[in-house]
């Protein structure tokens, strides 16, 4: 346990640095929620005459910003492999589990920094705030793992960057829309409705919704439970097929 511990820190430490230098996509994931909820948000409030869209819309954002950040997790698998980083830490004694949890802790950790900074700003003009925190951090943590995890995934059976990006917009894009990030799922036709219900992300953004201005549209004991069994099967798989791609 101790040495898995310590190869988990290691790729941990590693993620922190890569994520560290990439300081524009940073900034393009803090200003990007932020300049959607004033040029759209508070103006599509406005018209439709509700001064909590913005709220709304943000919550939703968030969740957008942290699920297409956790996605990348996939991408940075790649890049190892291309890099030859994979092939000499290999030789290692190091437990391959690790390598997949420590991708998701250090998401997970950015994620985190990420929602607070954002929030923070759009707090100054909308009601976004810590209406329940401990049910945000618990949708936050959810969602990392099951989407970084589900990057990985992808990425066992792509060798190329193009083609990781191609597929995980084809996969994501549906998810996103069928959420209910940017309008409520009560809106939706009887059929986007029910595929709505069949998408782990609706849960997840449900919940964070909840967390960060009061407002949920299913029973949170579903939102957790849905959340829950999305991250551990994710990351259960990912692991899986992590090890069967090293072995192959």
């Amino acid at each position: 346990m101790t040495a898995f511990v310590s190869d988990v820190m290691t790729i941990l430490r590693r993620e922190l640095l890569r994520y560290g230098r990439e300081r524009a996509f940073l900034l393009a994931q803090v200003l990007l929620p932020v300049l959607a909820v004033l040029l759209i948000g508070l103006p599509a409030g406005k018209l439709g005459q509700d001064p909590h869209y913005a709220s709304y819309l943000g919550a939703g954002l968030l969740m957008l910003t942290i699920t297409s950040g956790a996605i990348g997790g996939g991408y940075t698998l790649i890049e190892d492999v291309q890099r030859g980083f994979l092939r000499s830490i290999l030789v290692a004694p190091i437990s391959r589990t690790s390598i997949v949890v420590g991708k998701i802790l250090a998401r997970l950790l950015l994620s985190l920094l990420l929602v607070i900074t954002v929030g923070t700003v759009l707090a100054f003009f909308t009601d976004i705030g810590l209406a329940h925190p401990l049910l945000s951090l618990g949708a936050l943590v959810a969602i990392t793992f099951g989407f970084v995890a589900l990057g990985i995934l992808l990425a066992t059976s792509l060798r190329r960057t193009e083609s990781f990006r191609t597929v995980a917009v084809f996969v994501t894009l549906p998810l996103y829309l069928l959420s209910g990030m940017f309008f409520p799922i009560e809106t939706f036709p009887r059929v986007t409705y029910l595929l709505a219900l069949l998408n782990p992300l609706t849960y997840g953004v449900d919940l964070f919704r909840y967390g960060t201005i009061g407002v949920h549209e299913l029973p949170l004991v579903a939102d957790g439970l849905v959340l829950l069994a999305f991250a551990v099967l994710m990351t259960a798989l990912a692991a899986r097929a992590f090890e069967r791609r090293l072995a192959g």
